[in-house]
């Protein structure tokens, strides 16, 4: 990892763990970095470049996520994701972001769905967890069945209560392409939502 890539990782930590607010001063934050002479100018320039594509996505909405913003600000990853979640995605119905706007059907479906991710994401083979949604990482496995997709999240820390994720995938029964937005509240609860 380059110098740069640790400041912008560590802008990311520093933030989920309290260290700062988005409403701190640049000038406050880099003197802090100022004070720790082994950062080099790099790291420093890592850090700050982090610090202000977060403020650009913060308590962003999905109707503000644009073919721009998805080009310019966060973070694009190729995935393999797991044939059984991209199965699950296919099946979600709600076009609408704001949960207060659903109708029960809607909000029993949602459930529905959440349950049946939460299932695999509880799931193990030989006691190790299955990497669903194909991040990597020890000392989980990759599934037997996984489609290639690209996930588009607002940060770093993939899945934080909150941020909007972006998948693009192709249906696994039709090949269709699709793309289901996820977002998660503070309680760890699902929120899926049709955009194709």
């Amino acid at each position: 990892m380059t110098d740069y890539e640790k400041g912008r990782n560590d802008a990311a930590v520093d933030y989920n763990e309290g260290w700062f607010t988005l409403d701190t001063t640049n000038e406050s934050l880099k003197n802090t970095l100022k004070m720790a002479a082994d950062y080099s100018p790099k790291y420093k320039e890592g850090y700050m470049d982090r610090v202000e594509e977060m403020r650009k996505t913060e308590n962003m909405l999905l109707k503000d996520i644009s073919l721009d913003t998805l080009a310019n600000t966060g973070i694009l990853r190729q995935v393999d994701l797991s044939t059984d979640l991209a199965k699950i995605f296919c099946q979600t119905k709600n076009r609408k972001e704001s949960f207060y706007d659903w109708d029960q059907e809607i909000r029993d479906h949602n459930a529905d769905l959440g349950d049946k991710i939460f299932a695999l994401e509880d799931s193990e083979v030989c006691g190790k967890s299955i990497d669903i949604y194909g991040i990597g990482g020890p000392p989980m496995i990759k599934p037997s069945e996984t489609i290639p997709a690209t996930v588009w999240c607002e940060d770093v820390d993939m899945g934080e209560p909150g941020s909007w994720l972006i998948y693009f995938y192709q249906d696994p029964n039709n090949g269709s392409t699709r793309i289901t937005a996820e977002v998660r509240c503070s309680h760890g609860w699902i929120y899926l939502v049709k955009i194709v």
